[in-house]
């Protein structure tokens, strides 16, 4: 039977993660806000669990930084879509290094070209 409310620690054992580290997450997700008791201390839920499973997944199994796992996390991206969000990237990327070598062709064709009419004008 699942627990309503999970103590730091436990969700710590759960995740082999370190208390502070949970806590620094804490800090950073903005959609991870487990609740406090009467003497401060805090009470994960079941949604907390999950969301803190995902954060770890995204950071340590697929090695994404803090700000590219809170951009998934805060913005709710399928988690599926994060490898082909990763390949158009790259994509995109080489496609703008290919228009921006075509671009720099282009220009040393225009200067060659110049030089070549101010050959022919003289």
């Amino acid at each position: 039977m699942q627990k309503l409310y999970y103590s730091i620690s436990e969700i710590s054992d759960v995740l082999n993660e370190e208390q502070h580290i949970l806590r620094y997450w804490e800090k950073e997700f903005k959609s991870l806000r487990p609740r406090k008791n009467t003497a401060g201390n805090r009470k994960y839920s079941n949604k907390d669990l999950k969301i803190l499973k995902k954060i770890k997944d995204l950071i340590r199994v697929e090695k994404l930084t803090i700000g590219v796992a809170k951009d998934i996390i805060d913005k709710n991206i399928p988690f599926d879509g994060i490898k082909q969000q990763q390949v158009n990237f790259t994509q995109n990327k080489q496609n703008k290094d290919i228009i921006e070598i075509d671009k720099s062709t282009v220009k040393n064709l225009l200067e060659v070209l110049k030089e070549i009419s101010d050959i022919l004008k003289s």
